[in-house]
């Protein structure tokens, strides 16, 4: 497999947002690991976020795949945690790190930012490993 086939699978992969635990561990394992004696960058710390700002969050969003491909998602509250989960998929806990911007516990390179405008939510971006991604706010 190629480096940019490795790469571009690796991606869209990613990007579906945990579509299956197993594609995130084997992503994971892919990965180069620390250098002996190295150690990783810690993770942003997880804050609260109130009730309020996780029901403005809530809806149905669609995710611009690097190959083009639109994939859906669905944010909602459970047990006053915020998940993230594909269409037919299982749910992911969203971890908050302020100012808008979510991380998932199967890639710490991840960072879904919410763009919100007026109090509403519009969409936003999904980061991961120095792709972007758009996300759009189904009306």
């Amino acid at each position: 497999m190629s480096i940019a086939h490795r790469f571009s699978v690796a991606a869209l992969a990613a990007a579906l947002v945990a579509l299956h635990p197993a594609t995130g561990r084997a992503q994971e394992q892919e990965q180069a690991k620390p250098a002996a004696g190295q150690t990783p960058p810690p993770a942003p710390l997880v804050v609260s976020i109130a009730a309020e700002e996780q029901r403005r969050l809530v809806g149905d969003y669609d995710i611009s795949l690097p190959d083009g491909q639109i994939m859906g998602v669905r944010v909602f509250v459970e047990e006053g945690q915020l998940f993230v989960a594909p269409e037919e998929q299982e749910k992911t806990p969203m971890r908050y790190f302020g100012n808008n911007t979510f991380g998932l516990d199967f890639d710490p390179t991840l960072r879904l930012t919410f763009d919100v405008a007026n109090g509403k939510v519009t969409g936003g971006k999904l980061v991961q490993r120095g792709m972007t991604m758009h996300v759009f706010r189904r009306p």
